[in-house]
């Protein structure tokens, strides 16, 4: 990860506020499950992404839509909560769509203490099932 210009950093919120997404998943590791939050975005032009990537690493992967007459999308994916961290706190300030995202990420980040290799207690996993239901909540702003 990189030192971010002021414009670098205002460049990156724009395109996230535009066609990023930061969200919150469940995922099964053998026994247990995570909350994982990610930060993706997904474009035509792959250099606008692999510009994000020299920025806050992550992984940039080409895939062909489903219409067989469409060219390839590239799909950006950041994970980690160093990372994101670093990521929504280098762009938050020029955030205004997904502003409330990246406020709820930091937020989780802040209240809850990584999962991997520890078992939570029930308040643990009241704590961030709030969480989750609050992105679900953000996800459905606008939906009719």
């Amino acid at each position: 990860m990189t030192d971010l210009l002021e414009w670098e950093r205002a460049y990156i919120a724009g395109f996230v506020d535009a066609d990023g997404s930061i969200g919150m998943h469940m995922h099964s590791t053998g026994y247990n499950k995570i909350a994982v939050v990610t930060l993706t975005a997904t474009n035509k032009d792959e250099a606008v992404l692999r510009f994000i990537q020299s920025k806050f690493l992550g992984e940039v992967v080409k895939t062909r839509s489903t219409n067989p007459n469409a060219c390839y999308i590239f799909n950006y994916k950041l994970m980690g909560r160093d990372r994101l961290r670093y990521a929504l706190e280098s762009i938050l300030p020029y955030m205004i769509v997904k502003r409330d995202r990246a406020c709820l990420a930091l937020e989780y980040f802040e209240m809850c203490p990584p999962q991997q290799g520890t078992k939570l207690t029930e308040e643990q996993h009241e704590i961030r099932n709030g969480f989750i239901e609050k992105f679900r909540a953000l996800n459905k702003v606008g939906v009719k």
